[in-house]
């Protein structure tokens, strides 16, 4: 593909026409109003009056945020000083211009440049290509034009970068991994040293067979065969993607790189599918979207499990409200046994009083 430039894209430029001695010499004799607009923007309007300094009408306009930058520029020398504001548009493109509508100081501003759009044609189209912008991603799919220069024809060439390729495949290696690595982690069984009847200490996942199936259910949308497509690759494995007996995934860069030079376009068919049939990565992400769906399995799982804690807490209600009863019947039982033992010893010390006059008499 040919690139030829005919403009670049740039920003409007306003500056005013009169120096001054100093930035914080005043721009107005009397009360009035600075009024411009950035593209189809609103009105901006600025109140001035004989205090009102370069510096400040500058920092008022930036103040205002409206797409336009405005500073102090000093033309001149620190001898001959020519202080002068400069207004720009913060970005590129006729869309972007800038337009003085009203100037009641004594400066004269005035646009000294208007803003341009970059325009370029593609070789075997007559009709020109115009943007706001020189970085220009939305022409050739997948490629970023900057423009730098106007002329041309400039050769554009496209080569796939299989570096980049083979970072993304190693990172979604390496996130499977260390998902099969919590899984393990959280599923261990071990015998509980601290024990000495030999019981054993699961980990939280260790039994879950949702977790199983969702494991199994990843493994097989990463390493299955990709139905219906008709290159050289229907399998990870050809691209350099293999399964360890230990339920993890390797993977050869050096293959992937291989396949991509013998046949880059059965490799990205591989990957992201023929335009009909999807390829492992759009397999991957739909069963994914399924899992963690609402309603999905996780979703389903999760609910299962916040009933049986909600359970487990009724029942753990349940009993202590009938703990707190049997303590209650216990302390009324007390209550009542010392009461019975009270008059026990009050009749014992009546009965001994009373036996105690017969043996006198």
């Amino acid at each position: 593909t040919e690139v030829t430039v005919t403009s670049l894209a740039r920003g409007a430029i306003a500056t005013s026409g009169t120096g001054l001695a100093s930035a914080t010499s005043t721009v107005a004799a009397g009360a009035g109003t600075f009024e411009f607009t950035v593209g189809s923007g609103a009105t901006q309007s600025i109140a001035i009056d004989a205090t009102t300094t370069l510096e400040g009408l500058a920092g008022a306009i930036n103040g205002l945020g409206a797409g336009a930058t405005a500073s102090v520029v000093n033309l001149g020398t620190d001898a001959t000083p020519d202080y002068r504001l400069r207004i720009g548009s913060d970005s590129t493109g006729t869309a972007n211009g800038v337009a003085v509508t009203n100037d009641d100081t004594n400066i004269n501003v005035t646009v000294s440049q208007a803003a341009v759009d970059a325009v370029f044609s593609v070789s075997g189209f007559a009709t020109s290509v115009t943007r706001s912008s020189n970085v220009v991603s939305d022409v050739v799919p997948g490629v970023t034009l900057n423009l730098v220069a106007t002329g041309g024809p400039t050769t554009v060439t496209v080569s796939t970068d299989e570096q980049a390729v083979a970072g993304k495949v190693e990172a979604v290696v390496n996130a499977y991994n260390d998902l099969i690595d919590f899984v393990k982690t959280n599923s261990a069984v071990e015998q509980d040293a601290t024990s000495d009847e030999g019981s054993v200490e699961a980990g939280p996942l260790a039994f879950d067979g949702t977790v199983r199936g969702i494991l199994d259910g990843l493994r097989s949308s990463l390493t299955g065969v990709v139905e219906g497509l008709t290159g050289d690759y229907v399998l990870l494995a050809d691209a350099g993607v293999t399964t360890n007996q230990d339920g993890s995934i390797s993977f050869d860069s050096s293959k992937l790189t291989a396949a991509l030079s013998a046949n880059e376009r059965d490799v990205a068919e591989l990957f992201a599918g023929d335009g009909t049939n999807g390829g492992v990565f759009d397999r991957l992400h739909t069963y994914l979207t399924e899992v963690t769906q609402s309603g999905g399995l996780l979703a389903i799982r999760n609910d299962g499990i916040a009933d049986q804690i909600s359970s487990l807490e009724d029942r753990i209600a349940a009993g202590q409200r009938s703990v707190a009863a049997f303590e209650k019947n216990l302390k009324a039982q007390f209550s009542s046994l010392e009461v019975l033992v009270a008059g026990l010893q009050t009749q014992g010390s009546f009965l001994q009083s009373a036996l105690g006059g017969l043996q006198q008499s």
